[in-house]
């Protein structure tokens, strides 16, 4: 029987090389420049400036027109969303989906962070002939919406100043909170109560509740909400919406591990 050569040996040298840069620009959101993947990967601008063409072609690297830095395009969200459909989070949040659009008779939806944005990774849509529908894979800023704020109060402190430091933040309507001082305070009050509401930040005339799913360590690692059109989703109706998200995004959560009490401190 004829024996396999060592796996290193099969490898192909380009691919290995073009997978390199892409993780080296996964490592910061803002990208890099052609001089810092070079000096950073070892390679000649010019071997350096071609694999970044070629993978711009392809839309796996994007580069931004004004700071001509490169960052990772969205064919790796493509490949990313198809991992995540097939993920245990979202085949556990199936269902609680169906459950809480039937509850409410509202859209449900499933979201995470990516990045500086956050994406929709499930949806369960409204009966009602006028409904909001969320676009799967599509990414909205981390600064504007119910469900930006829940994934922002699961940043750490740090991680919360220097997004709030970075990241600019223009106005969608007038009820998207652009100044960072007001943003800071808002997910703060939105970590001590376990929900966020939003009403039309996005400038689509739709209101949301969200609520956070954390996983076995207590870790928040998605937000469910309930989004509906302003005519429905008054004042009223959104506090009413308030315990049976957090419910849901709670049932998300014993699902995927989390408990209160084991991560309560130990009695002696």
């Amino acid at each position: 029987m004829r024996e396999r050569a060592p796996m290193r040996a099969e490898t192909i040298k380009v691919l290995e090389r073009a997978l390199e840069i892409m993780r080296y620009l996964a490592q910061d959101p803002r990208g890099y420049s052609l001089s810092e993947v070079s000096a950073g990967l070892g390679l000649a601008k010019s071997t350096a400036r071609r694999f970044l063409v070629t993978l711009v072609h392809q839309g796996f690297v994007e580069q931004d027109p004004e700071t001509e830095r490169y960052q990772l395009g969205l064919a790796i969200l493509d490949l990313s969303l198809a991992l995540q459909r097939n993920s245990n989070l979202v085949a556990i949040a199936q269902p609680v989906l169906e459950r809480l659009r039937d509850l409410t008779g509202e859209t449900a939806g499933l979201h995470v962070r990516l990045g500086d944005r956050q994406v929709c990774l499930a949806a369960v849509e409204s009966r009602e002939r006028i409904r909001y529908v969320f676009d799967l894979g599509q990414t909205t800023p981390l600064y504007a919406g119910a469900e930006s704020k829940v994934l922002l109060a699961g940043m750490t402190p740090e991680e919360r100043a220097d997004f709030l430091a970075r990241v600019p933040r223009v106005p969608f309507s007038e009820t998207t909170l652009t100044d960072a001082e007001r943003l800071r305070e808002e997910v703060e009050r939105v970590a001590r109560l376990g929900h966020a509401i939003s009403i039309n930040e996005l400038g689509r005339g739709a209101a949301a509740v969200a609520a956070p799913v954390r996983d076995r360590y207590g870790r928040i690692v998605a937000a469910v909400s309930v989004v509906g059109p302003l005519s429905r989703m008054t004042p009223p109706r959104l506090d009413e919406l308030i315990p049976i998200v957090k419910e849901a995004a709670d049932e998300v959560s014993r699902r995927l591990g989390y408990s209160m009490a084991s991560l309560s401190p130990k009695r002696p």
